[in-house]
């Protein structure tokens, strides 16, 4: 029975505000275009995946300045006139790989990055210079191949022996009018090394400018790449023994701890220096031995470890550990039996640290190192025998220059998928974000028919409403008000036509008094229900209240009000009214009552009213008159329920329930 003052329309208005504002939002349009879109959900997934992939790749570290560009072709007038450039390695090499990397040059509105890099090419491994037995690791003749920019260009060659590395480009890239083929390196993995560095380039024609282009940088190892030992920027190298003509030259290396001690590991961590081309493992000798004495001359002495007998394999760049069980020692020296080899002509023996660890301390540093030779000790150099024992050493790192330039590569292809997952996740975001806005402009409209609507009958109702309480105004007036009136005529008449009668004058006046009250209360209460303004269930239950104070006038009388909530309809409003002054007229007419209870309350969010008093009650069975009648009539109106409890000699209780949708 209770109202609440336009539940439905408000919600409506958020709902259409919310739907209205999501496309406006670009995470929450994007969190809804998902929910939409199976294949955005697909594609943020991939996109995860790829950035996970990428934090665990190297970086980019661009380095162009005053560093040669590489190799650059003279210019032709075709794109399809082929250029080449041929690498000799001296002898066979099995080839791990071939890696190009791009040149970086910026002219006019060009960036830089993938200068003069091919448009198609192929690849090819030759032990003849005629290339009469040639074979190809890769051919990208048939179709135009993307830009690579920054990003090395690995080619897998699978351990193929060849002394010979051809590259040649079918298809050339275009610079403004004129075409040009131009690499910034060419490298030739295999193992560990670089097998191409230093070694001359034959080229079909080289455009040549003194400190940038010239056939002789394409293998110089020096690209705006770097190395991968570039992040380390270590102070120093090591130690590195003189150069030697031959491998089998002895060359030892020897630490003083201070005092005899127990040697629990010695760890020999490989150089990788970072003024040399990259190669890991760089010295290490392939067959040594490490010892452990007493005494400086170790006349007394024992091995840690013997490996003179085979080669011991390359390390690469991570430390190779030798247990020392506790042995106790004051001079550890490792003798390379046979050096490592630099170049084609060159054997030496490098190590960056040396660490000797005792009771978990590297007992080693700091501390005096003797060696039999070392390299250009006249000259300031990052190689010293002090750097064995400086505790500066490169960390594990890529493995070698391969795999590094093969994750740059790497990186270089996820970064363009992810950019071309970026372009078409903004589109699909876009459409689906487009669709959601026509379905909330599409739902805003239905919420705007369904609010007209709405609105519509709210006021079809309370027409229906003022119409109807119009109708009892009326008949209120005509049926009390007007029967009032002629009641207070007749008696008036009666008075005047017997004024010696002093009784009679005072009985009819007490009438008149008593119909012309009543009159006055009706008209009041009409005039509450047609005042402007909305009537609150606490504004009812004052008018009750005071509708009470008068009926009950002289008597006991108790008022409760608990949980009223809302508001009434003005004909609910009326009938209630009308039924609390009908009840409280019975008693006080016929109940013979001392004392009348009324409670109101708003249980379970309908309307309650109950009257009790304590008179002589009836049969409501036998009961007469109009009044209860009427009662019954205004409470099924309201669609609620009118039960009355009574007997005679015990009272009366009346309760007036109206559940919520009567209001």
């Amino acid at each position: 029975m209770v109202r609440q003052s336009g539940p439905l329309m408000p919600r409506l208005h958020l709902i259409l505000l919310f739907l209205l504002s999501v496309p406006l939002h670009a995470e929450t349009g994007s969190g809804w275009a998902r929910l939409f879109s199976g294949e955005l959900r697909e594609l943020d997934e991939r996109r995860a995946e790829i950035r996970q992939e990428l934090a665990t790749l190297p970086e980019v570290r661009f380095r162009p300045a005053s560093l040669p560009a590489g190799y650059r072709s003279q210019p032709a007038a075709s794109a399809e006139t082929e250029k080449w450039v041929m690498i000799d390695l001296g002898r066979p090499y099995p080839v791990d790989s071939i890696v190009l990397v791009p040149a970086w040059y910026r002219f006019g509105d060009f960036p830089g990055p993938g200068f003069g890099f091919p448009v198609r090419y192929r690849v090819e491994l030759a032990g003849d210079e005629t290339f009469s037995d040639a074979f190809s690791v890769a051919d990208h003749t048939g179709s135009d191949v993307p830009n690579p920019g920054f990003a090395p260009v690995s080619i897998h060659a699978g351990g193929k022996e060849a002394r010979f590395v051809r590259v040649t480009a079918t298809k050339l890239w275009r610079r403004i009018d004129e075409y040009i083929f131009a690499l910034g390196e060419l490298l030739v993995v295999s193992g560990n090394r670089n097998r191409a560095y230093h070694h001359a380039a034959k080229v079909s024609d080289s455009f040549e400018k003194t400190a940038m282009w010239s056939g002789a940088f394409l293998t110089d190892d020096s690209s705006v790449l770097g190395n991968p030992t570039d992040t380390q920027m270590l102070s120093t190298n090591g130690h590195h023994s003189e150069l030697s003509k031959t491998a089998d030259r002895l060359h030892a290396v020897e630490v003083d701890l201070g005092s005899v001690m127990p040697v629990d590991e010695i760890r020999l961590i490989p150089a990788r220096p970072i003024d040399y081309p990259d190669t890991i493992g760089f010295g290490f000798p392939p067959r040594f031995k490490l010892e452990g004495s007493e005494f400086q001359d170790f006349k007394t002495s024992f091995a840690f470890a013997d490996h003179t007998g085979q080669d011991f394999p390359n390390p690469g760049d991570k430390p190779v550990v030798i247990p020392g069980e506790s042995r106790k020692a004051r001079y550890v020296r490792l003798t390379a039996t046979r050096l490592w080899q630099r170049d084609e002509e060159t054997w030496v023996m490098a190590l960056a640290e040396m660490q000797i660890i005792s009771a978990g301390k590297n007992a080693a540093a700091g501390q005096p190192v003797g060696t039999t030779d070392m390299v250009d000790p006249e000259t300031p150099t990052r190689w010293k025998p002090q750097f064995l024992v400086d505790d500066i050493a490169p960390p594990p790192g890529m493995g070698n220059i391969a795999d590094w330039l093969a994750a740059l590569a790497r990186r270089q292809a996820l970064e363009s998928e992810l950019a071309g997952l970026d372009l078409r996740r903004t589109e699909l975001t876009t459409q689906a974000e487009t669709r959601l806005l026509w379905t909330a402009a599409g739902l805003a409209l239905a919420v705007a028919a369904v609010s007209v609507l709405l609105h519509r009958r709210s006021r079809a109702k309370h027409r229906r409403e003022a119409r109807r309480l119009r109708q009892d105004i009326a008949q209120d007036l005509h049926d009390e008000v007007g029967s009032n009136l002629g009641s207070i005529a007749i008696l008036s008449q009666m008075a005047l036509e017997n004024p010696n009668d002093g009784e009679s004058m005072r009985s009819e006046l007490e009438e008149i008094h008593r119909v012309s009250r009543e009159t006055a209360e009706s008209m009041r209460d009409i005039v509450w229900l047609i005042s402007p303004g909305e009537k609150t269930a606490d504004d009812l239950a004052g008018r009750l209240r005071g509708s009470a104070a008068s009926l009950l006038a002289g008597m006991e009388w108790n008022w409760t009000v608990n949980g009223l909530r809302g508001s009434l309809s003005l004909s609910a409003q009326r009938d209630v009214l009308l039924i609390l002054k009908e009840a409280l007229h019975n008693v006080r007419k016929h109940a013979r009552a001392s004392r009348v209870d009324i409670r109101l309350s708003g249980a379970d969010g309908g309307f309650s009213m109950e009257i009790e008093d304590n008179g002589s009650g009836f049969d409501p069975a036998g009961a007469t008159g109009n009044g209860l009648p009427n009662m019954q009539r205004r409470a099924r109106r309201l669609c609620g329920r009118l039960q009355l409890d009574s007997a005679a000699g015990r009272g009366t209780r009346l309760t007036l329930s109206l559940p919520l949708s009567s209001a």
